[in-house]
């Protein structure tokens, strides 16, 4: 999205799938963690979340937390995921890449990327939710609603790996946005200004 709001002239498409926010933020509320940025809890924080990936039950049990269809959790998933975070140097690298997330700043937000009426990019823009996600459920979308009325969004049976639960579901909505897309050539690489009247927040 950050890419997509520098160089809106270089960028055809965009599609959001299963955002992860900053790690001093809760949910949609968006409380704001400050503490999180100290650099003997980043460390620790950071250790912890590398620890997660490393071992595989617990790794499983992350990854039932985003998974819907449990099903979809094979044993070749766990062990390709964890075997990697057993070698010492990924686990060393590991722990200080989720140190440095946990003291990033939350950065920009959606409004200030994707919005008609701020600078960024206004073109044609996807997303694709699972209903059931619990990484980021489906009120988070509201603020990206708000901000892009002409939002294209789709719904599919799942959690937050949606793309992965539902591979083939997934690549046919992407494939059939994308090649809309390209036969409309739409192509927005300057701001305008809002065209659209939200009517109403959102409906659930």
């Amino acid at each position: 999205m950050c890419y997509a709001a520098d160089q809106p002239a270089k960028v055809a498409g965009l599609c959001v799938i299963g955002c992860a926010g900053q790690y001093g933020v809760i949910g949609p509320t968006r409380f704001y963690l400050p503490f999180l940025k100290l650099k003997s809890i980043a460390r620790l924080v950071g250790e912890w979340m590398a620890k997660q990936l490393r071992d595989p039950e617990l790794l499983r049990k992350q990854l039932e937390n985003m998974y819907v269809d449990k099903g979809a959790i094979s044993n070749n998933l766990v062990t390709g995921l964890s075997c990697i975070w057993r070698d010492d140097e990924t686990f060393a690298r590991g722990k200080e890449v989720f140190s440095s997330i946990v003291k990033a700043d939350p950065g920009r937000k959606w409004k200030d990327l994707v919005s008609e009426a701020e600078v960024g990019y206004c073109g044609p823009l996807l997303a694709v939710w699972g209903r059931k996600d619990q990484i980021n459920p489906p009120e988070t979308l509201i603020d990206l609603k708000e901000c892009r009325p002409d939002l294209e969004l789709k719904w599919l049976d799942g959690g937050h790996c949606v793309h992965d639960e539902k591979p083939r579901e997934f690549n046919e909505l992407l494939v059939e946005w994308a090649t809309r897309v390209q036969q409309e050539n739409r192509s927005f690489p300057i701001p305008r200004a809002p065209r659209y009247k939200v009517l109403e927040l959102w409906p659930f």
